[in-house]
């Protein structure tokens, strides 16, 4: 009997669900001044929901690891497999996507690093809304059922 694979769309669906709960977390509660957590956790959480997205489209799991962790690069091909058609992203949505993924995708890491410097990043509200909007606009097509999402933000 062939075993089932643990990876694919419902999997990182939820997944990028529970990163995007612990940033509301983060966010909201009483160390609401760690901004670099917060925006690490929508990162993440924006990773997984669109190569859970991916998958579903049909991407092999070895294909959408060649992401690694460029949330550009991701968003990009998103877009070219119809993206837009489940989860409607603003230009400034993108926008947001591009600009935290310096920080959060390349060498030398900085949401995840001490360098010195200025770090450009999106607020954490709107990295947060733009996380939310993903995951309730994929939420259907990556799992198959809806509601979940519904409890983000609340």
């Amino acid at each position: 009997m062939k075993k089932a694979s643990r990876t694919n769309a419902r999997g990182y669906w939820h997944y990028a669900w529970d990163y995007c709960r612990a940033a509301e977390s983060v966010a909201s509660g009483p160390y609401k001044s760690l901004m670099f957590p917060a925006l690490h956790l929508c990162g993440q959480s924006i990773e997984l929901v669109l190569k859970g997205f991916l998958l579903g489209r049909g991407e092999t799991p070895k294909a959408v690891e060649k992401f690694g962790h460029r949330l550009d690069e991701l968003v990009s091909h998103a877009r070219r497999r119809k993206l837009g058609r489940e989860a409607n992203l603003s230009p400034q949505d993108l926008t947001a996507i591009r600009v935290l993924a310096v920080a959060y995708s390349r060498y030398p890491y900085l949401l995840r690093y001490f360098v010195p410097g200025v770090t450009r990043v999106p607020t954490v509200e709107l990295a947060l809304q733009t996380t939310q909007r993903l995951i309730q606009g994929l939420e259907l097509y990556c799992t198959g059922v809806t509601g979940r999402a519904q409890r983000i933000g609340s």
